[in-house]
């Protein structure tokens, strides 16, 4: 979260997490991870927070999405896990 604060110019307790979006391979290209993109993202703005959210650089499908969506890549980073594997992430903020 300090890579997106540094980068909009906000507080950390002024942005909002969008995690956990999800749809199964078979419903993909429908539009709905789109709409539950822009329903979190909505609200999140409605409650005057700056939309963030950090993806796994190898999930080529979900970046193209929020790529798409107009979301812009701020970095990147390494998240370790409790199990001590390491995640490369990329970090996005939605101007």
């Amino acid at each position: 979260m300090r890579c997106a604060s540094r980068f909009a110019d906000v507080a950390e307790d002024s942005l909002a997490v969008i995690a956990r979006l999800m749809v199964a391979p078979g419903f993909r290209g429908l539009g709905i991870g789109e709409s539950l993109l822009l329903t979190s993202a909505t609200y999140a703005r409605q409650l005057g927070l700056t939309p963030m959210l950090d993806v796994v650089t190898s999930l080529n499908h979900a970046i193209e999405l929020y790529e798409r969506c107009g979301w812009i890549r701020i970095g990147e980073i390494e998240s370790i896990l409790s199990t001590g594997a390491i995640l490369d992430e990329f970090v996005y903020l939605l101007p």
